[in-house]
């Protein structure tokens, strides 16, 4: 025997507030997604001259001790 339960305001008033919720937390996401998306363009951008930058500050380097471990440096993040 089924019963038939009719919904009441109250109940979609519920609901309203649940799918409401629900937006804000997909644009929530949404937002953060871009953010991280636009960081990590920033900071590979930011890795990429610093990787053009170390050989041109090894060059200029007034000691040969910051000279070898700018290009130390240099040569191992080539090889990863």
């Amino acid at each position: 025997m089924k019963s038939t339960l009719k919904k009441t305001s109250a109940d979609k008033g519920e609901a309203n507030k649940s799918t409401e919720v629900e937006r804000y937390c997909r644009q929530y996401f949404q937002i953060a997604k871009t953010i991280e998306d636009e960081l990590k363009d920033i900071y590979w951008g930011w890795k990429k001259a610093m990787f053009k930058a170390i050989p041109k500050m090894a060059k200029k380097a007034s000691s040969s001790k910051l000279a070898d471990a700018l290009n130390e440096h240099s040569q191992k993040r080539k090889n990863m």
